[in-house]
């Protein structure tokens, strides 16, 4: 499974939350105005909701034969994150998605492609993170959340209410 990002989907816990009925996640009190947030990367790794969760295995969602373990699947699949806060463009990318998918599907056939560029996107022993990144049916993730600029600069003021 592989996550369009590793940045954390953070959430605000609701500050209006009473003393009597406090946010109680994995056994630990959050009080209200805290930010927490998950892994979207670490959850479409658990072996829980996806087993093999390294390998690239599109059939996983075929399987018929357990309703239940697809349903579990369907809900920790989040690469839109879920919510208040999910992608607004989420339905139009599936749609996008599924034409694009459907007419390479119907004009083409295709198959992994040979040597080491079919091997693209893999990990292996001794890559540039020290080893790291050393299985080899996981697609590897490189993600930054940078900002590069040289200008112009602005300075923002809060406008005066009359």
């Amino acid at each position: 499974m592989s996550p369009p990002t590793t940045v954390m989907l953070w959430r605000e816990v609701d500050r209006h939350l009473s003393s009597e009925e406090p946010c109680v996640t994995d056994g630990h009190v959050v009080p209200g105005g805290n930010l927490v947030a998950i892994s979207a990367y670490c959850i479409m790794h658990n072996e829980a909701y996806f087993p093999e969760p390294f390998a690239f295995r599109p059939e996983r969602w075929l399987d018929d034969t357990d309703p239940d373990r697809l349903a579990k699947m369907g809900e920790a699949f989040i690469p839109f994150s879920f919510g208040d806060t999910a992608c607004l463009g989420k339905t139009m990318a599936y749609m996008d998605m599924s034409l694009v998918l459907a007419k390479r599907l119907w004009y083409f056939d295709f198959k992994q492609a040979p040597g080491e560029s079919g091997k693209l996107g893999g990990g292996g022993p001794g890559g540039w993170d020290g080893g790291l990144r050393d299985r080899v049916d996981e697609f590897q993730l490189y993600d930054a959340f940078v900002g590069e600029h040289n200008g112009p600069n602005l300075t923002f003021i809060p406008r005066k209410r009359s």
